[in-house]
C-alpha cells in the first residue's frame, strides 16, 4: 500500500514538473508500465537519452514525450511499427507508450513485429482459461519471464540449442535476439537464416537493421529469401546437359555464329580473373572468342596470367594498353580486334553459366534477324555459392528509361555497335547503360532469355554487393540517360528516385503539352449510397487535382439518375466543376464505361473507380505527359488498398485463372521485386479501377468487351491494344487509395464465362506473360520463385 501511495505522489511530481496536462493519465500510464515491467532504463538512457541526468525519473521523461520526438521505451517496443498499426496515434499526437499500456495491451495491439498475440494464444492454450486477461498482458505478466515462444519463427529451444552460451547466461532468448544474436548470424528458427539474410541483402546489414524484422516488415513482400531457398531452386531446375545433347543441338541449328566476348581488365585479383576465363573456356558452345582489353594493369600478376591464357587457347586474344583509359577505352580496344558477328559483355571477375552461349545460340537460330538479346542473371559470392536471382521481364522500353535491368548477360551485334561508335567515355561505371540506351534507339529487335546465364560477383566492394560503393557509376547513369532523352528530342527531365535508397533507378519526367481535356469518368458501382459517394469523389478530385481543363462524365443507373437533380445545386457551386450525367439502361459495368466514354469530350479518359481518394495532386501532368510519348496508350498509378497495402501496382496474366495485381498485400513502402514500384515501368495489362488511356485509342479498338466482366474486360482492352504495338506503363509516383477495404482477389463469376473467353482469344499471351518471369510465382503477385518454372531448363525445346 505505501509502495503504491509512493508511486502514484512521485508520478504526480514528475507529471507537474514535465507539464503534463492530464494529469490522470499520466500516472495510470506510468503505474501501468511499472506494473508490465515494460521500461528498461539503462536501455532507454543508453540510446535515446544519454544526456538526460540521473536524478530525472527516464520513465516519466519517455511519457512526457509526443508522438514526433517518442524514443522507444524497451527492445521489445518497436514505436515506428506501433505507429504504422495504429496511424490513428500520430494524428491524436498522444504518447505511444501511453496508448500501448492503457489501451493496446488490453486490445492486442502488438508493440513489436516479433510478438504474434494470435500466435501465442494458440501455441499457450493456458493463456485463454482467463477470459477476462489478453493474451498481450499475459505475456508481460508471466510469459516474458517464463520465456514462452511469440511468433512462428523465433523457436527459444531452436536458438537456445545453437547459442549455448545464452542459456548459460539466463538472458531472456527474445531479448539476447533482438539486442546482439541477429547482428551476429545467430538464427531464431530453421527457416529463418540470419547470416544467410544479411549475406545476401548486404544494406539491411549497413543499416544495422533487425535481419528478421527487415523481412517480416518488408522482405517477405519483395521476394526476399529467409534461407538458402535457391540453391535448391538450382539442383531441382538446371539440367547441365551432356555433350551429346549440344551436338545434337548443334546439327539441327541452321547458323552458328561466332560470339566474341568483351572483358575489360584493370589490376584484377587473379583469383576472379580466372574464375571469369575459366568460365568461358568452359562454355558447352564451341563458336566464341575472348577479347581481353589489360587498360595498363599496375600489378605484376595481371599480365603472366593473360599471357598464359593466350597460350592455352587460340580463341584468346589479349590487347595491352600501355596506360590506363578506363573502362570505355578498355572495351573499344576489346572491340577493335573483335571478329564475331556478336559481342557479349563480361566483367573481369564475374563468370558466365556453362551453357550461357549455347543458349544465346538457339536463340539467334530460332529468331533470325535479332540484334540484342538479354538474360536473367544472378549474384555469387567469393566461395561460389549463387544467390539474389534476378528473373526479368521480356523487352520493356519504359523500365529500361527507369534502370538498367537487361546489362547481364547483354549480347550485341556487332555492326550496330560499331556503327553507333561503341562505348563512349564520360560514362565510367554506366558505360554499358549509355550502349544499351544508343543501341536500342537503332534497333528494336531484342530476346530475352528467361535463364540464369550470367554470375555477377559479390566483393565487398562492387556495385553487386554494396551500392554505394560506386556512387558515381549512377551519376553517370543519369547523364546517361538525360543525354539518350535529349538526343530524341522529348524535353524530359531524369531525377535519381533516391540516391541513398534506390541507387540506380531512374525517374523520368515528360512536360505535358497543350494541357489537354481529361475526362473523369465514374461508374455507379458504390453499393449503398451510390449518389453521395459518386458526389464526395467527384468534389475531392476537383480540389485535390492540380489540373483546370477536367471535365466528370457519371454513369448512373436510371433509378439513380432520377435523384440527381437534388445535387446539382451543390456541385455547381464549385467554380471548376465540370460534369455531365448520362443514365446506363443496363446495370453492366462495361457498357456503363462505355456509355459513359461515347458521352466523354476530353482527349484522354480516366476510368476511376470512386471510391478510390487521389494522393499526388499533379496525377494529370504525370499520367498524361507519359501518354503523349509514343507507343504509350495507358497507364496506371500505385494503387493501396484502404490500410495503405498494396491493391495493384498492374496486373499479371494467367492461364487459367483471372489476371493477378502485381505486388498486391505489399506495404506501401515496399520497394518490389528489385525496385519496380518505385519506378515506371511495363505491364500487360492494368486494372480498370483507375485506368487513363486516349479515347481516340479507346474507341480504335472498340471500346471495353461487353460481354466481359472486371478484371477481364480491362486486360482484354489493354491485350488488343498491345496487339497493335501498344505498350502500357505502371506509374508509381501517382498514388490513388481506397476508403474502403478491397479483397485481395476479386471475385469472379462462378459460370467463368469470361475466362473461357479471354482463353479462346488470348491463350497463348496469359500462359506466357511476356513482362512476368516464368520462374516466378503465378498463385500470387508477390513475385516468388516458382517451384515448377515453365521453359527455364538449359536446351529446353519450346
Amino acid at each position: 500500500m505505501v509502495s503504491d501511495i509512493l508511486d502514484i505522489l512521485r508520478a504526480l511530481f514528475w507529471g507537474v514538473l514535465f507539464r503534463q496536462k492530464h494529469l490522470l493519465q499520466f500516472v495510470r500510464t506510468y503505474r501501468g508500465a511499472k506494473n508490465l515491467d515494460f521500461f528498461d532504463d539503462s536501455y532507454y538512457r543508453s540510446q535515446f537519452a544519454k544526456d538526460l541526468p540521473s536524478w530525472v525519473d527516464s520513465l516519466a521523461h519517455c511519457l512526457s514525450q509526443n508522438t514526433t520526438s517518442f524514443s522507444s521505451p524497451h527492445l521489445l517496443f518497436d514505436a515506428n511499427y506501433y505507429l504504422a498499426q495504429n496511424p490513428e496515434i500520430s494524428n491524436s499526437g498522444i504518447n505511444p507508450l501511453t496508448h500501448f499500456v492503457l489501451e493496446g495491451v488490453r486490445n492486442n495491439q502488438s508493440p513489436h513485429p516479433l510478438i504474434d498475440s494470435v500466435f501465442y494464444a494458440r501455441t499457450h492454450p493456458d493463456v485463454l482459461i482467463d477470459l477476462n486477461q489478453s493474451p498481450l498482458r499475459h505475456f508481460f505478466y508471466y510469459g516474458f519471464k517464463e520465456k514462452r515462444q511469440t511468433h512462428a519463427l523465433v523457436n527459444f529451444k531452436y536458438y537456445l540449442a545453437h547459442n549455448p552460451d545464452v542459456a548459460e547466461s539466463g538472458v531472456n532468448p527474445l531479448i539476447h535476439f533482438l539486442d546482439e544474436g541477429a547482428y551476429q548470424g545467430a538464427s531464431p528458427h530453421l527457416l529463418f537464416d540470419c547470416k544467410y539474410y544479411l549475406g545476401s541483402n548486404p544494406e539491411v546489414a549497413q543499416a544495422g537493421v533487425n535481419p528478421l524484422v527487415h523481412f517480416l516488415k518488408l522482405g517477405i513482400f519483395e521476394g526476399r529469401s529467409p534461407f538458402d531457398i535457391y540453391s535448391e531452386w538450382i539442383e531441382l531446375h538446371e539440367k547441365r546437359g551432356d555433350i551429346n545433347d549440344v551436338d545434337r543441338l548443334l546439327q539441327q541449328s541452321k547458323s552458328k555464329p561466332l560470339v566474341s566476348i568483351i572483358m575489360p581488365v584493370f589490376n584484377t585479383s587473379v583469383q576472379w580473373l580466372k574464375k571469369a576465363i575459366d568460365s568461358v573456356l568452359i562454355q558447352t558452345y564451341p563458336h566464341w572468342e575472348l577479347c581481353i582489353a589489360d587498360d595498363g594493369s599496375t600489378s605484376t600478376s595481371v599480365r603472366p596470367i593473360l599471357e598464359a591464357y593466350e597460350k592455352l587457347d587460340s580463341r584468346i586474344n589479349v590487347v595491352y594498353r600501355s596506360e590506363p583509359g578506363h573502362i570505355s577505352a578498355a572495351s573499344n580496344s576489346a572491340l577493335e580486334v573483335a571478329s564475331g558477328e556478336f559481342i557479349g559483355l563480361l566483367d573481369h571477375d564475374d563468370e558466365l553459366h556453362q551453357n550461357a552461349l549455347l543458349e544465346v545460340a538457339l536463340t539467334i537460330d530460332k529468331n533470325q534477324g535479332v540484334d540484342l538479346i538479354y538474360s536473367d542473371e544472378d549474384k555469387i559470392t567469393p566461395s561460389g555459392v549463387r544467390f539474389d536471382p534476378f528473373f526479368k521481364p521480356d523487352w520493356a522500353p519504359e523500365r529500361l528509361l527507369s534502370q538498367m535491368y537487361c546489362g547481364h548477360l547483354g549480347i550485341y551485334r556487332t555492326s550496330i555497335v560499331r556503327k553507333i561508335g561503341g562505348f563512349r567515355q564520360g560514362y565510367h561505371g554506366s558505360q554499358d547503360y549509355d550502349l544499351c540506351l544508343r543501341f536500342t534507339e537503332r534497333s528494336q529487335r531484342i530476346c530475352h532469355i528467361p535463364k540464369i546465364l550470367y554470375h555477377w560477383r559479390a566483393l565487398e566492394k562492387s556495385t553487386a554487393l554494396n551500392s554505394e560503393s560506386k556512387s558515381y557509376a549512377y551519376e553517370a547513369g543519369v547523364s546517361a540517360l538525360q543525354d539518350a532523352l535529349d538526343r530524341r528530342g522529348e524535353g524530359a527531365r531524369v531525377y535519381p528516385v533516391s540516391r541513398r535508397k534506390y541507387p540506380g533507378r531512374y525517374r523520368v519526367r515528360y512536360p505535358l503539352e497543350n494541357e489537354p481535356r481529361v475526362s473523369i469518368i465514374f461508374v455507379d458501382t458504390c453499393g449503398e449510397n451510390k449518389l453521395d459517394t459518386l458526389s464526395d469523389s467527384m468534389l475531392e478530385f476537383a480540389a485535390k487535382t492540380n489540373y483546370d481543363n477536367l471535365e466528370f462524365v457519371i454513369s448512373l443507373s436510371t433509378e439513380e439518375y432520377k435523384k440527381w437533380a437534388q445535387n446539382k445545386k451543390t456541385l455547381k457551386s464549385v467554380e471548376k466543376l465540370d460534369f455531365t450525367v448520362i443514365a446506363s439502361e443496363q446495370n453492366q459495368f462495361s457498357k456503363s464505361v462505355n456509355s459513359a466514354v461515347s458521352a466523354a469530350t476530353g482527349a484522354f479518359i480516366a476510368i476511376i473507380n470512386p471510391d478510390l481518394k487521389i494522393c499526388s495532386s499533379r496525377w494529370v501532368q504525370i499520367m498524361v505527359s507519359r501518354l503523349q510519348q509514343p507507343g504509350v496508350s495507358a497507364v496506371g498509378p500505385k494503387i493501396l488498398n484502404h490500410d495503405k497495402s498494396l491493391y495493384s501496382a498492374g496486373l499479371i496474366l494467367r492461364r487459367d485463372a483471372p489476371p493477378m495485381h502485381s505486388h498486391i498485400a505489399h506495404p506501401k513502402r515496399s520497394m518490389g521485386y528489385f525496385g519496380q514500384l518505385v519506378v515506371a515501368c511495363n505491364c500487360s495489362a492494368l486494372s480498370i479501377d483507375f485506368l487513363v488511356t486516349s479515347r481516340l485509342l479507346f474507341k480504335e479498338v472498340g471500346r471495353l468487351d461487353e460481354e466481359l466482366s472486371s478484371p477481364y474486360t480491362e486486360t482484354d482492352f489493354c491485350l488488343r491494344l498491345s496487339e497493335k504495338g501498344y505498350r502500357h506503363v505502371f506509374e508509381p509516383d501517382v498514388i490513388a487509395r481506397f476508403r474502403s477495404s478491397r479483397p485481395v482477389e476479386k471475385k469472379i463469376s462462378s459460370d467463368n464465362q469470361s475466362l473461357r473467353i479471354m482463353q479462346k482469344r488470348w491463350a497463348s499471351i496469359m500462359t506466357n506473360d511476356p513482362l512476368y518471369s516464368p520462374n516466378l510465382n503465378q498463385s500470387s503477385g508477390g513475385y516468388r520463385m516458382s517451384n515448377f518454372p515453365k521453359g527455364v531448363l538449359p536446351f529446353s525445346e519450346e
